[in-house]
């Protein structure tokens, strides 16, 4: 258990700045995580226009299997992106929420809005469920982990075919 900062002699200006500076963090944070999800579905889109197109051409008869293997690289750049994106949003989004964990100590557990975030409280102690413990992570990249096995899949049937 993380020891609370004990802090009796601050001023009031200090206090306001606190309190700003907690503010600022929170707001970061839910505006990096709507930012986080809006690049997301950005490149959940990309991907499934891509995928579509490829499957088109897979399954008109004709010599394009030139296009869909120039969309097929280009769909794996925009996946390779689309984890890198992800992860530096990931990783801002928990810069902004452990800024603003570190500033509720300071306000001796009258605050704990960011700390107790994803919790069950069950007799006045904050207990985590088995469903707060699992990670939107997990989710999100195994959906990119998918398209990239489409693409490879439609790279082995272009290969036969």
């Amino acid at each position: 258990m993380t020891e609370r900062k004990q802090v009796k002699n601050i001023d009031s200006e200090a206090i306001k700045n606190i309190r700003v500076g907690y503010q600022v963090a929170v707001n970061l944070w839910t505006y990096q995580g709507t930012l986080n999800w809006n690049r997301y579905n950005i490149m959940l889109i990309a991907n499934s226009v891509i995928i579509s197109a490829i499957s088109i051409i897979i399954s008109s008869s004709g010599s394009s299997a030139a296009y869909a293997k120039w969309l097929l690289c280009a769909g794996l750049i925009f996946c390779v992106l689309w984890i890198f994106i992800t992860g530096r949003g990931f990783a801002y989004r928990d810069h902004w929420s452990s800024n603003a964990r570190e500033l509720e100590t300071y306000f001796q557990n009258l605050v704990t809005t960011v700390s107790g975030a994803k919790a069950i409280r069950k007799g006045g102690v904050i207990k985590f469920n088995f469903l707060s413990c699992v990670s939107e992570r997990f989710p999100a990249y195994f959906v990119i982990v998918i398209f990239i096995a489409l693409y490879i899949i439609a790279y082995f049937h272009l290969k036969i075919s």
